[in-house]
């Protein structure tokens, strides 16, 4: 007779002498699990067998793929777990589309991913049919848009560079990246698209194109200007846009070259630019060669300059920069050692020395520049003159630097008044002003500017400005022409002295 009988979906159990003497070994199983206890029932101890029902298993799916396209792999991934949140190993799961499966896997202890390739909008789902032990389980539905496919462009240029005016023709391939599963792996191939419209979009205009059968197109595009161009491809039902830049390997050199200011007479500084489409080339190597047969290399730095030092300049030297098809030419007129009696040859009598800061003259002769201190024809020359005695001393300005013999002017103090003089072409000279103050050229120190404006230098002496040296002037010597040069003379005896020189715009 049955005295207790208990049934949940938990558990079933039953006591009392329902059948024959069972042992725990004699019943089997399907979904559950059988176990053995004892129970004292109405004083007397029994044994109990409990069945305990399998819950069904945990099953979810997530699509993991960060930027799900058309016709390229989507990664599905999926977690089984048991009641108690332990994965479940080895166990087979198909991934569905309504009736349709996409795919199946079995579980394992690594990630559980579905591999898929969609063209459209699917709605996924993961089942478990169940097994000896489990029994079914389905997971909630996905939603799985798949964005437009993106058009795939390759493309090549008829040469490695160009120069701005070339003709240069691109042609490539357009296709679509898609993705398939064979035996369960992976394969990635290109699918050429055919009669695709291409638009190349340049600074001359636009130019468009179609693909043929094979996906192939070829575009000509003549005299170059600019080293980017613009590809677009419209949007289909199947494709997103695509808007691409190319770089276009043709270039639009500028080049120059200049003497530094920072030049002085033992060394000459040579400074270079380069620009490509106004932007500055850095790490190019430019070549440098002097007409004095000397040559140089100058290696461009992120502005796009270098600084080449060439050392002291015998004389006026022209240097022309290259770089591919560029070049730019500059003549440096080394600047003028003041200081150095060797520029003060011409003339007469005895010739001139050095000394730390100035270059002085001994009676009896008469020195000058043998080369101009510059090619500008507006200036302002400052420079002391150091007199040991008050007669007989004095300067020149204009002299002709290529003759030994008197040109130019001379401005000198005789035995009492100051005198300024030109000379003809024999070198005979010109009074022409004999009654300015002696005490102009009194012992000591006496500053001397000369403000030079095209054809016209004014002469101050001390602050005054006692000459004007204009064509008038001219027109008495030998010369046509206004020669930047400078000297001293003295006769009799003691010494003239000059320095200090400065030189401005």
């Amino acid at each position: 007779m049955v005295e207790k009988i208990t049934v949940s979906p938990q558990e079933v159990r039953g006591y009392g002498n329902v059948v024959d003497e069972k042992e725990l070994e004699d019943y089997g199983s399907y979904r559950c699990d059988v176990s053995e206890s004892s129970e004292v029932i109405k004083g007397v101890e029994e044994r109990i067998f409990s069945v305990s029902g399998v819950p069904a298993p945990a099953l979810s799916i997530a699509n993991v793929t960060e930027d799900t396209r058309r016709g390229r792999c989507a990664h599905i991934s999926a977690s089984f777990e048991d009641g108690e949140g332990d994965g479940l190993d080895d166990k087979a799961i198909s991934l569905k589309s309504g009736d349709d499966v996409l795919a199946t896997i079995t579980t394992g202890s690594g990630e559980n991913v579905f591999d898929v390739v969609l063209y459209d909008s699917a709605q996924l789902y993961a089942v478990f049919d169940g097994d000896d032990y489990y029994p079914p389980a389905v997971s909630e539905a996905i939603t799985v848009n798949p964005a437009k496919s993106l058009w795939d462009v390759e493309f090549i240029l008829d040469e490695e560079e160009y120069e701005v005016g070339d003709t240069a023709i691109l042609s490539g391939t357009v296709g679509t990246i898609v993705d398939e599963i064979v035996d369960g792996e992976i394969v990635t191939r290109r699918q050429m698209e055919a009669n695709v419209t291409l638009t190349l979009v340049t600074d001359l205009g636009i130019r468009r194109c179609s693909t043929n059968a094979n996906g192939e197109f070829v575009l000509q595009v003549p005299n170059i200007q600019q080293n980017q161009w613009r590809v677009v491809i419209a949007a289909t039902s199947t494709h997103l846009v695509f808007n691409g830049l190319i770089d276009v390997p043709v270039h639009d050199y500028s080049l120059v070259i200049s003497g530094s200011e920072n030049s002085t007479a033992a060394s000459t500084i040579l400074v270079v630019g380069l620009t490509d489409f106004n932007s500055m080339v850095e790490g190019a190597t430019i070549s440098i060669a002097g007409s004095d047969g000397s040559s140089y290399t100058a290696v461009t730095d992120s502005m796009g300059g270098a600084t080449v030092n060439v050392g002291r300049l015998n004389g006026a030297t022209t240097f022309t920069a290259t770089y591919g098809n560029v070049s730019s030419t500059v003549t440096v007129v080394p600047p003028l050692d003041w200081y150095d009696a060797s520029n003060y040859t011409a003339g007469s009598g005895r010739m001139p020395s050095s000394r730390a800061s100035s270059i002085y003259l001994q009676a009896v002769g008469g020195r000058w520049l043998n080369k101009e201190f510059t090619d500008s024809e507006s200036y302002v020359l400052e420079f002391d003159l150091i007199l040991s005695k008050n007669n007989r001393e004095g300067f020149y300005f204009g002299a002709n630097p290529n003759s030994n013999t008197n040109s130019g002017i001379s401005i000198f103090k005789d035995i009492s008044n100051t005198m300024i003089e030109t000379f003809d072409s024999t070198g005979t000279a010109i009074r022409l002003e004999s009654s300015l103050s002696g005490s102009y050229f009194n012992t000591g120190t006496h500053h001397i500017r000369i403000e030079r404006d095209y054809d016209v230098a004014y002469i101050y002496f001390d602050e005054d400005l006692i000459f004007e040296f204009d064509d008038e002037i001219l027109s008495y010597g030998a010369e046509d022409q206004m020669y930047n040069t400078v000297g001293i003379l003295s006769w009799g005896s003691g010494i003239i002295e000059f320095g200090n020189f400065e030189l401005s715009d």
